[in-house]
């Protein structure tokens, strides 16, 4: 939890200008231990 807390906070403050948005992956594709990334 504390490495995918961290990278949250990551793209939050330096992500924005490749990454439109994220959030908790779907239970296929990790569910909540990894992060779903829509890229520009």
């Amino acid at each position: 939890p504390v490495l995918k807390r961290e990278v949250q906070l990551w793209l939050e403050r330096n992500g924005k200008q490749y990454i439109s948005d994220f959030h908790t992956a779907p239970a296929r594709f990790g569910g909540s231990g990894a992060i779903w990334l829509n890229i520009k």
